[in-house]
């Protein structure tokens, strides 16, 4: 019974992650996303914006209402670069990771991806 409530949510949560990659990939080519939709965990998205300072990026979101993270949920606690990152061959420097919750509306998540275009495309011009 459970499996059943969780499918939908599931389905919900894998298109919204979709959309924030589709949406990154289109508007920033040289972004990096770390992980494959088919192997990552669907509610996590982790990108990696080269030539920005990742922290200025989540800064400018949190000032916009939306809380992201920076380097890998393994090193969420850790101020350290993220190893896990480093390992997977990918720069540690300029990324976020946003954890898609399944509350979380359309009109959320086109918001969130209008405020990081913006984000990136703001920290590229300074």
């Amino acid at each position: 019974m459970a499996l059943e409530n969780f499918k939908p949510e599931d389905r919900t949560i894998r298109r919204y992650n979709e959309q924030i990659r589709t949406a990154v990939k289109s508007a920033i080519p040289d972004a990096i996303i770390a992980g494959n939709l088919d192997t990552a965990m669907p509610h996590l998205v982790s990108l990696v914006f080269p030539g920005t300072n990742g922290e200025e990026i989540l800064r400018e979101l949190a000032s916009k209402g939306f809380a992201v993270d920076s380097g890998s949920a393994c090193t969420a606690m850790n101020l350290q670069p993220s190893h896990v990152l480093a390992a997977m061959g990918l720069p540690t420097y300029g990324n976020i990771r946003i954890a898609i919750h399944s509350e979380s509306s359309e009109a959320e998540i086109s918001s969130l991806i209008n405020a990081l275009l913006n984000a990136v495309q703001s920290q590229r011009q300074r």
